[in-house]
């Protein structure tokens, strides 16, 4: 749904075949980042492989999915896609070139669950775009859902650590530190899952 929405408010000055490789790029990377953020290394690869043989990707946004397509652990799954975020926010400041987000103030979602899986998607559009609002918003409800009995002595660590992030990404305005973050977010997001037992439906 929201690779749509991306390819629906590219700018004006890019034409149709930029539009549509942009959102395929979106697309793959959005995909690669969820898989890092629950831990399924193997399908970030994937997608990182897909993108860098992507029909015009720029040379940076290759690398960085090299780099992603190299990493067999979290520690380096999640600072390399905070990397991959920083590579396509440097190259829509510098072309001026990119999405346009429609302002939001609260992220969708049916539950708690929904609604920290957008926590984790909106970041990424404020990352890669980059635009303010969109980080804040998914800042703003990056919570884990409520742990249960069972599992919540062993996620106590990493949710007391996410925490601290949370607030640092809300108070740091730099916004290679905000991808710095984001990175150790998705390192905790995948640690939090495997500690839980979580896997995706």
């Amino acid at each position: 749904m929201l690779w749509f929405l991306f390819a629906l408010t590219a700018t004006a000055e890019d034409d149709a075949v930029s539009a549509q490789s942009m959102v395929g790029h979106f697309e793959a990377s959005t995909h690669a980042m969820l898989a890092v953020g629950t831990g399924e290394l193997r399908d970030a690869r994937r997608q990182a492989r897909a993108l860098a043989k992507q029909n015009g990707v720029p040379a940076p946004l290759k690398e960085a999915a090299q780099v992603l397509a190299g990493c067999h652990k979290i520690d380096c799954s999640g600072p390399a896609m905070a990397n991959m975020g920083q590579t396509c926010a440097a190259c829509h400041v510098e072309t001026g070139k990119g999405p346009r987000v429609p302002r939001m103030t609260q992220l969708p979602g049916r539950n708690d669950r929904e609604r920290h899986s957008f926590a984790a998607l909106f970041m990424w559009i404020g990352l890669v775009t980059p635009q303010e609002g969109a980080w804040l918003v998914g800042v703003g409800g990056a919570v884990p859902p409520t742990a249960t009995d069972e599992t919540r002595r062993n996620v106590r660590p990493i949710e007391a650590r996410f925490a601290q992030l949370v607030v640092a990404a809300e108070q740091t305005v730099d916004w290679y530190q905000r991808g710095d973050l984001f990175g150790e977010m998705l390192t905790l997001c995948a640690a939090c899952h495997d500690a839980s037992g979580l896997k995706n439906d």
